[in-house]
C-alpha cells in the first residue's frame, strides 16, 4: 500500500506542462524578404504568412519525466507491505453461540468465516483466545486451512460450559485484534470500544428463545420434602409455548403447560419428596412447533448431595427418626471416610477418627437439680433454653474430654474438643421420654450437629441457573472505534525515495550526454 509522508510536494507535477510549452515554442520562424520565390516554390509550407511553429522537441518527455521523479522524491514515498500480518482473534463461544442458525450453529458458521477472511486476507499466522477463558489461547502456524478448521473446533469443543465472566481488559494489543462473535452480549460494545478491535466477524440472525432461567429447592417449612421453584423466560419477540416438566431421580413430578409473553419471565412452583437427590427441569416444545434455536438453555439439573451421618450404637427410635427427617442429612449405619459427622450412642469413648458426637448410654442416670449453663464457647448453643426437667445426666466416672460448653451445679454435660480430631461428649441420657418427646429435642440435636459441622443443616437453598444475559440470543450491530489503532510490528515499510533519486539522475545524466552530442 502507497503512502506519501510530504505529498504538497505533489504540486511540483504542475511544472510539466511548462516543459512542454518551452520545448514547443523554442523555434519560432520569421520573414525574410527574396528576389524571387522560383527556389521556393516546392518547400511545404503550414501558413501562407506570419510566425512558423515547429514541432516539440522529443526531449520534453524525458525532461518531464526527470521532473515528475524529483517531484515524487520530495514526497518521501513508501510502501507499506502486509503480507506479514498477525492476528489475535477473540472467539465468543459463550451459550448464545450455541443458537442453530439456518447453515448450522453460530459457533460453526464464525469458524467458517474466520477462516475464510483469514485467507482471503493472505493471514497465515494468528492466535485465537477464548472471550470467556481468558488464560486459554490457540496458535495458527502456517498450516493448511483443514487443519486449523480441526484444531480449532476441538479447541472449542474442549471449552467449559461456564456462567458470564468479565471480559477481556482493554489494553492495546501488540498485533491486530479481531473479534467473532454474535452480538448478543449487551457489554461487548463497550468492550470494542475501548480496545484496539480492527474487525468484527459478527454471525447470526436469530432472536427467538425461551429458556430455564433457574431452579431452585429448599427444605419445605410447612411438610417433609422439599419446596422447589423454576424460572421461565421469554427472550424472543413473539409468544412462547412450551412444556416445562419436572423430574428427580426416580419419577417425573409433573408436567405443566405455559404460554408467556414476549419479555416475560414467570415463576412456577413444585414440591418434591425427602429423598431426592436430582432434580432435573426441561422446556419440552409441543406438537407443531419447531425446535428451539437454543437447546442449551431448555434444561436445568439440579444436585442436592446432602450431609452424610453415620449413626451407630443404641441412639433410640427418636433420634434415628430425627435426623431422617432431616433434608439434608443422608444417614448410614456405618462410619466411612465420606461421612462428615459420626453419632455415636455408646458407654465408652469411640475411637472414630472424623468429626464425633458420642452420646453416653447404658450406665446410671440422675436427674439434673439445677439450670444448665452455656459457656461462652457454646456460640450459637447458647441461644438454646434448656430445664432442669428435660435433662438426666449419665453417670460417668471419667472426666469429661476437652472444654465444657454446658454445666449444670458444677458438673459438665457437655464438653468439646477440637485436637486431634473434633469430638462432643454428650453426657445426658438422649433416650429419656422427658428428652425426646419436649420440642427442645430437636433443636438441641440439630444445634450440636450444626455446632461440630460449623454450618446450619435446615433451610440451606440449593440454587443453578443460566442468567438473562446468557439467554439473550438476539444479535446487535457493533461497530468499530477507528480512534485506537494497534502497534502492529508485523507490518514492513519500504522507502522509495532513493529510488526516484536514483531514476532522476540517470536520466539527467543521459539527457546532459545528448545535448553534448548535438552541440558538438
Amino acid at each position: 500500500m502507497p503512502s506519501l509522508e510530504s505529498p504538497l510536494w505533489l504540486l511540483g507535477l504542475l511544472a510539466v506542462p511548462l516543459v512542454w510549452w518551452i520545448h514547443r515554442f523554442r523555434n519560432q520562424g520569421v520573414d525574410l524578404p527574396v528576389s524571387t520565390v522560383v527556389l521556393w516554390r516546392n518547400i511545404s509550407c503550414p501558413e501562407s504568412r506570419g510566425h512558423r511553429l515547429t514541432t516539440a522537441d522529443p526531449l520534453w518527455r524525458q525532461r518531464a519525466i526527470i521532473i515528475t521523479a524529483i517531484a515524487l522524491a520530495l514526497t518521501a514515498p513508501a510502501w507499506d507491505s502486509l503480507s506479514n500480518r498477525t492476528v489475535d482473534a477473540w472467539f465468543d463461544h459463550s451459550l448464545s453461540m450455541h443458537t442453530v442458525e439456518e447453515s448450522g450453529t453460530r459457533i460453526e458458521l464464525g469458524i467458517q468465516q474466520l477462516l475464510n477472511t483469514l485467507d482471503a486476507e493472505g493471514i497465515s499466522q494468528a492466535t485465537i483466545h477464548s472471550l470467556q477463558d481468558h488464560s486459554r489461547s490457540l496458535q495458527f502456524k502456517s498450516q493448511t486451512a483443514i487443519q486449523n478448521r480441526e484444531a480449532l473446533q476441538a479447541w472449542l469443543s474442549a471449552a467449559p460450559q461456564t456462567i458470564s465472566r468479565p471480559l477481556p481488559g482493554p489494553t492495546l494489543p501488540e498485533h491486530e485484534t479481531w473479534l467473532v462473535t454474535d452480538g448478543a452480549d449487551n457489554r461487548l460494545q463497550g468492550w470494542v470500544n475501548s480496545t484496539g478491535v480492527q474487525q468484527i466477524i459478527q454471525v447470526g440472525s436469530t432472536t427467538e428463545n425461551a429458556a430455564l432461567t433457574r431452579l431452585s429447592v429448599r427444605p419445605s417449612l410447612t411438610q417433609v420434602g422439599f419446596t422447589g421453584i423454576a424460572s421461565i423466560s421469554n427472550q424472543g419477540q413473539k409468544n412462547a409455548t412450551r412444556w416445562l416438566q419436572i423430574r428427580t431421580q426416580e419419577k417425573v413430578l409433573g408436567r405443566w403447560s405455559l404460554t408467556l409473553q414476549p419479555g416475560e419471565t414467570r415463576l412456577h412452583t413444585f414440591t418434591a419428596p425427602l429423598n431426592t437427590r436430582l432434580i432435573e427441569a426441561t422446556l419440552l416444545q409441543p406438537k407443531g412447533i419447531t425446535g428451539d434455536a437454543l437447546a442449551s438453555d431448555d434444561s436445568l439439573s439440579l444436585s442436592i448431595p446432602g450431609t452424610e451421618v453415620a449413626l451407630t450404637g443404641n441412639c433410640g427410635r427418636p433420634m434415628q427418626s430425627l435426623l431422617q427427617a432431616l433434608p439434608d442429612i443422608r444417614l448410614t449405619a456405618t462410619a466411612s471416610t465420606s461421612s462428615a459427622l459420626t453419632i455415636v450412642c455408646a458407654r465408652e469413648q469411640p475411637l472414630t477418627q472424623g468429626t464425633t458426637i458420642w452420646f453416653h448410654t447404658g450406665g446410671q442416670t440422675q436427674q439434673v437439680s439445677k439450670p444448665p449453663f452455656w459457656k461462652p464457647s457454646a456460640q450459637r448453643l447458647s441461644q438454646l433454653s434448656l430445664q432442669p426437667v428435660q435433662l438426666l445426666a449419665s453417670d460417668a466416672q471419667t472426666p469429661a474430654v476437652g472444654q465444657p460448653l454446658l454445666t449444670a451445679d458444677g458438673t459438665t454435660l457437655i464438653s468439646f474438643q477440637s485436637t486431634p480430631n473434633r469430638l462432643m461428649e454428650v453426657r445426658l441420657d438422649i433416650t429419656a421420654p422427658q428428652l425426646t418427646e419436649h420440642p427442645a429435642f430437636p433443636a438441641l440435636v440439630t444445634g450440636l450437629m450444626e455446632f461440630m459441622l460449623e454450618h446450619n443443616l435446615p433451610g440451606r437453598i440449593h440454587t443453578v441457573q443460566h442468567t438473562l444475559q446468557e439467554t439473550q440470543i438476539t444479535p446487535r450491530p457493533l461497530q468499530i472505534n477507528n480512534s485506537i489503532r494497534p502497534n502492529n510490528h508485523s507490518t514492513v515499510t519500504l522507502d522509495l525515495t532513493n529510488w526516484f533519486i536514483i531514476a532522476a539522475l540517470i536520466l539527467l545524466l543521459f539527457d546532459l550526454i545528448r545535448s553534448r552530442g548535438i552541440s558538438t
